[in-house]
């Protein structure tokens, strides 16, 4: 299967759908850029129009990018995937501060066994030397997530070679916006706040530019729910509706671009009209 996928199309876009695609999806990429994006696109079968992959400008080249789950879905779409062990932690030498993670991803050979394919190892300084939010909270998740990429990565290189996750280009989002980091008492802070309450921009984009410390985050999700809120107001959407949209956004099954774009598609509704 792994073969396959690298010449047959998992999906097919519309006129329209590539027009939209490069018009909100990969807005700031060449025509060259969109070319290669949308390949990507289809040849892993992961739908940008729901955000499972998705296009980031950095230094004028484009990297494209995709969630850890869209790995697995592309590992798994291979019908050689056969699991992969525990992360394991190697911690320094407080016995508290997580080192290194390991990660093995294993495949299944042309007789049916079972073998190591790929071995990915992320040290969590070079990841997160300056740890905020989720870094912190969930530390041994999040470097898991990123050891496991790699580890997908080396098992699977002709499928996931030139994919990378959100969580490794953490590193690079360390190097090139070390001091961009966004407080409530910057003065880019309010603007930015406006931006998402009235949805003409989310967390996403913003987590695009932007290292966003603690309470700031806390204020701009509060900010964020708040637009979810309002474009489902405008939108004439019952209560349960905006309660189920919320819920998503707060479980991560839906980020909050996608919600209001969304209702923006589906209603209608280009701006917040009960401001």
């Amino acid at each position: 299967m792994s073969n396959e996928l690298a010449t047959t199309e998992l999906l097919k876009f519309t006129p329209e759908q590539t027009q939209l695609i490069k018009t909100q999806i990969a807005k700031d990429c060449t025509n060259d850029e969109l070319s290669l994006f949308l390949y990507q696109c289809k040849r892993t079968g992961l739908d940008p129009l729901t955000r499972q992959i998705y296009a980031i400008k950095r230094s004028g080249r484009m990297t494209i990018q995709t969630s850890i789950d869209g790995f697995r879905v592309i590992a798994e779409r291979s019908g050689t995937y056969a699991g992969q062990d525990e992360p394991i932690f190697t911690y320094k030498d407080d016995g508290k501060s997580i080192l290194k993670c390991a990660v093995t991803v294993y495949r299944f050979a042309a007789n049916g066994q079972r073998y190591p394919a790929g071995v990915g190892v992320a040290f969590y300084d070079e990841y997160y030397p300056n740890p905020i939010n989720l870094q912190k909270t969930l530390k041994h998740t999040m470097i898991a997530k990123v050891a496991e990429a790699l580890a997908l990565r080396k098992a699977f290189p002709q499928d996931l070679s030139g994919l990378y996750t959100a969580d490794e280009m953490q590193q690079a989002n360390n190097v090139e916006d070390a001091v961009q980091v966004l407080t409530m008492k910057d003065s880019r802070y309010n603007a930015v706040r406006d931006k998402i309450i009235t949805g003409k921009v989310s967390i996403e984009k913003v987590m695009e530019h932007f290292t966003i410390d603690d309470d700031a985050m806390d204020d701009l999700n509060k900010a964020q729910i708040e637009a979810i809120k309002l474009f489902c107001n405008s939108a004439n959407l019952e209560d349960d509706k905006t309660k189920d949209f919320v819920k998503k956004y707060l479980s991560e099954e839906m980020t909050a671009e996608a919600i209001i774009s969304h209702i923006k598609q589906n209603y209608g509704v280009e701006y917040i009209t009960t401001l």
